[in-house]
């Protein structure tokens, strides 16, 4: 009698689980089938009728960060949606950049801005006097209209940070920018200004998305990678006095140094309404000043991927600028 009152409960208890069980399985079911009705319903619903005329499409994007804070999504105007991207030293991934992820809902039609971070300034190396190091190259300048992005892919994005200009210690030269990035588009961040240096291996601009300046006494400029921008300035003679060269910009080359006393002047950037409003974008750093520190002109603004000013005797080059990234789209018809 025994062990047939506890085979029963077996029994009872091995139903109990199995129904549990299916319960499970069938709610399961039943909240992805929800799930998947609301972003077809969602899907269904992104269209163009909106009592103010402005476009709803802006939920046909999901962005997935670390750093909410970091992009904003607006309307444009009565066509497009629009989405920028900013760099924060808070949510850097220790390369340098803020990532994101952004996935269609539904094919769109795309205008994008990308600015890479500007490269740093040059400094003056220690036992030289009335000299100037090279100003920073702008950080590379991608903008590309109607480009078609597909539904349910991730794009990568990433927002670079403008490069450190050189101390007065040991690391005399400025850093390049880093890159910055909507999918398969890649800005490359800017060239470091060289630094016045005698080691002659110190006063070249490093290379980027736009060149950085030669520093004083010498040395070559950086060159431009991607045409995204443009070669850094040169020095036109070998001084033991001297300023320093400008950094390349987007919208041209920079200026070599046109006498030992007056610096080379950044090149010119370039001007850009993606956001509504006409912005000039990635401009080249100045030399550096052989002696006045006054005149030091620092234009590395974050979010526009200028190059930092070179740096004169006891005053360390200027940073350069931090990039953004922009887009606007529509669904693509």
């Amino acid at each position: 009698m025994n062990l047939l009152r506890n085979n029963q409960k077996s029994a009872f208890i091995s139903l109990t689980l199995i129904v549990i069980i299916l319960i499970i399985v069938f709610l399961s079911l039943v909240i992805i089938n929800a799930k998947k009705a609301i972003l077809e319903a969602q899907r269904v619903s992104i269209g163009w009728s909106n009592e103010r005329g402005e476009p709803e499409n802006c939920n046909a994007v999901q962005i997935k960060t670390k750093a909410k804070k970091n992009y904003q999504k607006y309307f444009k105007d009565n066509e497009f949606c629009s989405i920028y991207f900013e760099y924060s030293s808070k949510k850097d991934n220790k390369m340098g950049q803020v990532e994101f992820e952004v996935n269609f809902w539904v094919d769109v039609v795309a205008d994008i801005l990308i600015v890479a971070g500007g490269g740093g300034g040059g400094s003056v190396a220690g036992g030289v006097q009335n000299s100037g190091g090279g100003g920073g190259g702008a950080g590379g300048l991608v903008y590309q209209n109607n480009v078609e992005f597909k539904n349910n892919i991730k794009y990568k994005v990433a927002v670079g940070k403008g490069g450190d200009g050189g101390d007065d210690i040991s690391a005399y030269r400025g850093y390049n920018g880093k890159n910055s990035q909507f999918g398969d588009f890649i800005a490359f961040g800017g060239g470091g200004g060289g630094a016045a240096s005698q080691d002659k291996t110190l006063n070249s601009g490093l290379s980027g998305g736009s060149g950085g300046g030669a520093g004083n006494w010498g040395g070559n400029p950086g060159v431009a990678i991607g045409r995204q921008g443009n070669q850094g300035g040169n020095v036109n003679d070998i001084s033991s006095s001297g300023s320093g060269a400008g950094g390349g910009g987007a919208g041209s080359i920079a200026q070599m140094r046109s006498s030992w006393q007056i610096p080379g002047r950044g090149g010119l950037g370039i001007e850009n309404d993606i956001t509504g409003s006409n912005i000039t974008y990635a401009k080249g750093g100045d030399g550096g000043w052989y002696y006045d520190v006054s005149k030091k002109n620092t234009l590395s603004n974050n979010g526009l991927g200028n190059g930092g000013s070179g740096g004169s005797v006891n005053d360390k080059g200027s940073a350069g600028g931090s990039g953004i990234v922009v887009i606007n789209y529509k669904i693509a018809k």
